[in-house]
């Protein structure tokens, strides 16, 4: 199976624009059967990239935040206009063509954004999470696991966009940590699979949730 796989915008060694990958997401997604296709930020003709690699799935990864207009609070940071860019177009070629999306973390909140939804901050929470720390999150059933945290901003119940339905929360803050969506095929998370040990329940039910997306693909 083929992954199509978005990058960070960044500005390189010599204070040009640039692209990056960790290594993470691509052994990451070998895991889970898919060669991985790297698409730039800067890319000009999306349409043509993915007529060329016939994906199974598209992946928005992680790594700053989304296009304005998007955060409750006064948000800090560096926003990656080209890459938003590309992303829309990204996910308008999904949709019409029924490709599934995963998003992780900077990818969720983007997903959740193009439906319509918002983002809020973490601070406030009933119980603080700090970045490098693991927390619980419950699944359906009550199942509960520990992922990781490595981001400033929540996404709450109110914040979710039209169609997109919770699939795992955070128990002590109800802030939603998975979702998918009642139409299109899409799947975001707000921890890093990537970066967790295998083996690991949060990365097990996220490979998990990436077969079932390949049987409904196919």
């Amino acid at each position: 199976m083929r992954a199509i796989v978005t990058q960070r915008e960044s500005i390189g060694a010599h204070g040009e624009p640039a692209d990056s990958l960790e290594r993470k997401y691509v052994d990451f997604l070998h895991d889970a059967g898919y060669e991985v296709y790297p698409i730039s930020s800067f890319s000009t003709d999306v349409a043509a990239f993915v007529d060329v690699v016939k994906p199974d799935l598209i992946v928005l990864t992680g790594g700053g935040i989304v296009q304005k207009g998007v955060y409750r609070y006064n948000v800090s940071g560096w926003y990656q206009d080209e890459r938003d860019r590309m992303e829309d177009a990204l996910l308008e070629i999904a949709f019409k063509r029924g490709i599934p999306v995963l998003g992780i973390c900077r990818g969720m909140h983007k997903l959740n954004a193009y439906f319509g939804g918002s983002i809020s901050s973490s601070d406030g929470l009933k119980k603080s999470r700090k970045a490098g720390k693991k927390h619980p999150v419950e699944i359906a059933d009550g199942i509960r696991f520990k992922v990781n945290h490595f981001h400033k901003d929540s996404i709450l119940p109110e914040d979710l966009g039209q169609g997109v339905q919770a699939m795992a929360v955070d128990p002590a803050n109800g802030t939603i940590e998975a979702f998918c969506h009642e139409e299109q095929k899409v799947f975001g998370v707000q921890w890093h699979p990537e970066r967790m040990v295998e083996g690991k329940p949060a990365r097990e039910w996220v490979l998990e949730q990436l077969a079932h997306f390949g049987k409904v693909a196919n």
